[in-house]
């Protein structure tokens, strides 16, 4: 069994791919822009991720609205979204990518 890339708590301090990953999940779901949101493995609390958790927080009237990605907001995140993070795992996130040309892509 592989082990899971979220942590209970994803908040301020917190540091890691799991943190890149909300980043992109917090685009993905429209509180931010690529850009904006900096993937830089690093929660910060007056970084874009925890600002945009806040307002996601705040959409759903959560009932902590404090930038932190704990139980409540991702139960509400799946909710929300379809996306269980706790299924995200480890080893999703290793390994090398290999491109397909456009013929192989095409066929």
């Amino acid at each position: 069994m592989s082990d899971k890339l979220f942590p209970n708590y994803l908040n301020q301090g917190s540091k890691g791919p799991a943190v890149n990953v909300l980043g992109l999940l917090m685009v993905a779901a429209g509180y931010g822009k690529l850009g904006d949101i900096v993937l830089d493995g690093d929660y910060t609390p007056d970084g874009k991720i925890s600002k945009a958790v806040k307002r996601f927080q705040e959409d759903y009237s959560l009932k902590d609205v404090d930038g932190n990605f704990g139980p409540e907001t991702r139960k509400e995140f799946y909710n929300q979204t379809g996306i269980d993070v706790d299924a995200l795992t480890v080893d999703m996130f290793t390994g090398e990518t290999v491109a397909a040309s456009p013929a192989v892509a095409a066929a």
